[in-house]
């Protein structure tokens, strides 16, 4: 018998307990609960490394019977997440609709929508993505959380990457966007380079050279550090190699990069995508 199994039949026995003795408990009810939620959450871990989903969300209903109130939003997070993997998404919206309701927002609520998102982007559900991307944009507009706004413009710019077909021109316009808003926060401002260099390359594979050149010059005059910096210079670049249409010369220079600083997957894909529109660019 798994490890698991006897920590939830142990639980059990003890919920069978509780039970029987609902109105005259031998001992403490509440440190009863304590020891049942304990032994389910053990169990819940335990058939999680498995990936036996079904048992694990066994656990976590379970839990949440017994749980304090005050704890009820934290393993409704960790079914969420469960329900995600097993693709319940009308258990995902009740859980949603009961534990993070929009009268009741807090930044727990901005955490839980963020790794949904992120879930449902990991497993190609899209449009389910952008519904609780647009309701985190709302709820961190409402809490007035810059970081949180700013992360999910991030996510909404990568989401347009994704969509059939892709978006080219919204996520370049979000990403140059994004850029100068990271600039005016001091905490996030470093990560205004990265995203220029994602709206350059976007328009490089919408083979439109002025607007990848304007943006090239924009992404300048907002950040005099760009030009000189690796992505900029590698922006750049790259850029000249497309006018030239100069296969061999981009695959150096893209080679270079790579050695210098692994390539993140969505550039990758970008730049796969110029390199096999070298024969059309003009």
């Amino acid at each position: 018998m798994s490890k698991a199994k006897l920590l939830f039949d142990e639980a059990n026995q003890k919920i069978q307990r509780l039970n029987l003795f609902t109105t005259r408990i031998f001992g403490n009810s509440e440190d009863l609960k304590e020891q049942i939620v304990d032994l389910l959450y053990r169990s819940f871990d335990q058939y999680n490394i498995c990936k036996d989903y079904e048992n694990s969300i066994v656990c976590l209903e379970k839990i949440m019977k017994y749980a304090k109130n005050d704890d009820l939003s934290k393993y409704a997070q960790d079914a969420i997440k469960i329900y995600i993997k097993l693709k319940d998404f009308d258990k995902i919206e009740s859980l949603i609709e009961t534990y993070f309701p929009p009268d009741r927002i807090t930044g727990q609520t901005i955490k839980i929508l963020s790794t949904l998102i992120k879930e449902f982007i990991d497993i190609d559900e899209f449009n389910k993505a952008e519904k609780y991307l647009l309701m985190g944009q709302q709820y961190a507009e409402y809490l007035g959380s810059t970081t949180n706004i700013l992360e999910y413009k991030n996510i909404h710019a990568h989401l347009y990457l994704k969509s059939d077909p892709p978006k080219y021109k919204e996520a370049s316009e979000l990403f140059m966007q994004l850029g100068r808003e990271y600039l005016d926060n001091k905490l996030l401002s470093s990560y205004a380079i990265d995203v220029f260099t994602k709206a350059i390359i976007i328009q490089l594979v919408r083979e439109d050279i002025v607007k990848a050149e304007e943006y090239f010059n924009l992404a300048t005059n907002y950040d005099f550090k760009y030009m000189n910096s690796r992505e900029g210079k590698f922006a750049n670049n790259i850029l000249n190699c497309v006018k030239k249409s100069n296969e061999s010369e981009f695959m150096q220079f893209v080679e270079e990069y790579d050695n210098g600083k692994s390539i993140e997957p969505v550039i990758i894909s970008l730049l796969l995508a110029i390199k096999n529109k070298f024969n059309t660019i003009l």
